[in-house]
């Protein structure tokens, strides 16, 4: 079993957004009613930036905010 400790500010809302995101991202190949661009959905890229931006901020509240 996984367990992740939350020590600081921000990290709930990180992990919800990572969470919050591979959720949607799956669920988004069900629908057939997507709106495509360049042979991709919307949603599921939306989803893939926002997976970065929660991974990105974990990292910066534990090794960047760390150091100050």
């Amino acid at each position: 079993m996984c367990v992740l400790i939350i020590k600081k500010n921000g990290e709930v809302f990180s992990l919800y957004l990572i969470i919050y995101s591979v959720f949607r991202f799956l669920i988004e190949e069900q629908r057939t009613d997507s709106l495509i661009i360049f042979d991709f959905q919307v949603a599921r890229l939306i989803s893939l930036l926002l997976i970065f931006i929660g991974v990105s901020l974990i990292y910066y509240i534990r090794k960047v905010r760390k150091s100050n």
